[in-house]
């Protein structure tokens, strides 16, 4: 089975800067999500808005708590490469 989630726009990366960036920081948080330039045969261009980013996560033959830690990592990984766009004052 498979799902697709759409990233919206970062505060400080360019859509491509952000494409990158969320691969990089699924790999080093042991998940792997395609980029729509690999599950498209267009390379993502045809059907996507300018600046959308996707990724596509498939899993088969996982028992529930292994699917369990790949959410877990996954909102991790999301939290991590987000919470740089996000300023908090603490007044």
């Amino acid at each position: 089975m498979f799902f697709f989630i759409q990233f919206a726009n970062h505060l400080f990366l360019s859509p491509t800067q952000l494409g990158q960036t969320l691969f990089n920081t699924f790999i080093s948080n042991l998940v792997i999500l395609t980029p729509s330039t690999v599950f498209r045969p267009d390379g993502g261009k045809n059907g996507l808005k300018e600046g959308e980013v996707w990724f596509r996560a498939s899993f088969s033959f996982a028992e529930e708590e292994e699917m369990e830690e790949g959410a877990r990592r996954l909102g991790k990984a999301i939290r991590d490469v987000f919470a740089s766009s996000v300023r908090v004052s603490r007044e």
